[in-house]
């Protein structure tokens, strides 16, 4: 699967796979990295500009509020 990620949400039982974007950004919040270090750490790790990486992180972390994987 390589550096993605698989989530079960176990009220739902739905089951929601993150690419490794997704994955690096799930893991940094739940190192409770703040926002922007998320941000610069995907322009960073990633090799993408800081706008791109600002739509992603706010992408992913919308659909994971959307599907109550983050409060």
């Amino acid at each position: 699967m390589g550096a993605g990620v698989v989530l079960v949400h176990l009220a739902t039982n739905c089951i929601f796979e993150l690419n490794d974007t997704g994955a690096r950004i799930w893991e940094l919040i739940s190192e409770r990295v703040p926002d922007d270090r998320i941000v610069d750490a995907l322009v960073s790790e990633f090799s993408v500009e800081r706008e791109h990486a600002g739509r992603e992180f706010a992408r992913v972390v919308g659909e994971l509020r959307r599907e109550k994987l983050l409060v």
